[in-house]
């Protein structure tokens, strides 16, 4: 993800969550890590996800067992820690369980005023959903996010024949439509696992739903969806991986396709799409250049011309590139 207060990336090395995070400064060549915390009263702390707020700051989620004493059997909490600018821990708060509901959340976002958004699996009677909730700065469940309904359920019944239909509407560029669609139903671990979300200048949250096809939220701090967008398709069945903000009025989307099994033709380049974030209308579009992308990820643009790519070097440091677009001619 990219941050304007200092300028950096932030880099998690996905599905690694004991290493740290690290905040690269582009203008110093610097690194700061935020290790894994360790909490008085916890034990074996996992980091789940980790978010930038508007001033900088960087939190995490993370899921910890709580230390067992005699009568007392250990329980998991999920705390979301704050770092101080230099890579230490400032407070952090347990969040709250809601009645009737166990969460179990997997993706954080935080507002500029602090408040949290965070993406769980949920289960509540019998059944596993997916929501997105919004918590306040203690902690405390404050409301759940109201969005259609697009994530499936699972449980030990059989399958309802008929699959949901979803009817609201979308903004694609300057066209508003209405939908009554079955969307295809995707398991909450799915959709938990292909949701992505980021923080906007203006204080709101992009929230990208894992469905198919992937709807994206523009969800205010008092949990309110203001308008949402369908993500634009792009050839060989790429899915978008990333989201980023590009500059101060763009959308910077990441595109990855990846084999489908025996038979497939392979997987083909990866994209980058820039997308209004007043309208989700399609600014540009960009391919990857094969050979020169591979093993770099992309994280983010600071302008909606130049981005920026990390990966690892071969003596194991990160290592931070720059892209700029060209015309491409076939």
């Amino acid at each position: 993800m990219y941050s304007d207060t200092p300028q950096a990336v932030l880099s998690q090395r996905n599905g690694i969550p004991k290493l740290p995070i690290q905040k690269l400064s582009l203008e110093h060549k610097n690194a700061v890590s935020f290790p894994t915390p360790v909490i008085q009263g916890y034990q074996d702390a996992t980091r789940f996800d980790f978010d930038g707020d508007a001033h900088g700051r960087v939190y995490a989620l993370v899921a910890a067992s709580t230390v067992p004493d005699e009568g007392s059997p250990p329980r998991v909490d999920y705390l979301v820690v704050r770092y101080r600018d230099d890579g230490t821990l400032d407070p952090y708060v347990k969040l709250a369980q809601t009645p009737g509901k166990h969460l179990v959340p997997v993706r954080l976002g935080v507002f500029a005023d602090g408040r949290l958004l965070l993406v769980s699996s949920a289960f509540e009677n019998g059944q596993a959903r997916t929501l997105a909730s919004i918590f306040d700065r203690s902690g405390a469940f404050v409301s759940d996010v109201q969005v259609p309904s697009d994530i499936g359920t699972a449980s030990a019944e059989p399958a309802a024949p008929a699959a949901p239909r979803a009817k609201f509407k979308s903004q694609q560029g300057s066209q508003t439509r209405d939908h009554d669609q079955a969307l295809a139903p995707a398991h909450p671990g799915v959709a938990v696992s292909g949701a992505r979300m980021v923080s906007a200048p203006h204080g709101n949250i992009y929230l990208m739903w894992g469905t198919n096809p992937p709807l994206l939220y523009v969800v205010s701090p008092m949990g309110d969806v203001i308008r949402h967008f369908d993500l634009p398709s792009s050839p060989w069945h790429a899915k978008p991986i990333q989201l980023a903000i590009g500059g101060t009025d763009h959308l910077f989307v990441q595109y990855a396709s990846f084999p489908t099994g025996a038979g497939s033709e392979g997987h083909g380049p990866g994209q980058i799409k820039v997308l209004s974030l007043e309208d989700g209308q399609v600014a540009a579009a960009y391919r990857l250049v094969r050979g020169q992308s591979d093993y770099a990820f992309a994280a983010c643009a600071n302008t909606p011309n130049s981005f920026l790519f990390v990966r690892a070097s071969q003596d194991q440091k990160l290592q931070e590139i720059r892209y700029a677009p060209r015309v491409y001619r076939a």
